[in-house]
C-alpha cells in the first residue's frame, strides 16, 4: 500500500516508482495507491496499480480516516484469499 502526494520525489538518489512496482509484481504483490491531496499524477498512480479501483482518493486527511474502514478491508480480504 503506498501512501503518497500523488507525484514522484525527484532527489538525486530516487528510485523511480515503475522499478519499484515491477519488483512488487515480480512477487505477485497487489498494490493500492492511498492518495492524500487534490494535485493528483492520476497516470503515475495507475502505473503503480493495476486496476483503476485499487487507486483510494482523499483530499485531506479527514477524508482518509473516514475512509480507513474501508481501506483495511479491502486490501484485507485481498490478503486473506492469498492465505486460503
Amino acid at each position: 500500500m503506498l501512501l503518497t502526494d500523488g507525484k514522484q520525489t525527484r532527489y538525486p538518489s530516487y528510485i523511480p516508482i515503475e522499478d519499484t512496482v515491477q519488483l512488487l509484481r515480480s512477487k505477485a504483490a497487489r498494490t493500492f495507491a492511498v492518495t492524500i491531496g487534490n494535485n493528483i499524477d492520476m497516470s503515475a498512480m495507475r502505473a503503480v496499480t493495476e486496476k483503476d479501483e485499487d487507486i483510494i482518493e482523499a483530499t485531506e486527511f479527514d477524508v482518509l480516516v473516514a475512509k480507513a474502514d474501508s481501506i483495511s478491508k479491502t486490501s484485507c480480504v485481498d490478503a486473506r484469499e492469498l492465505f486460503l
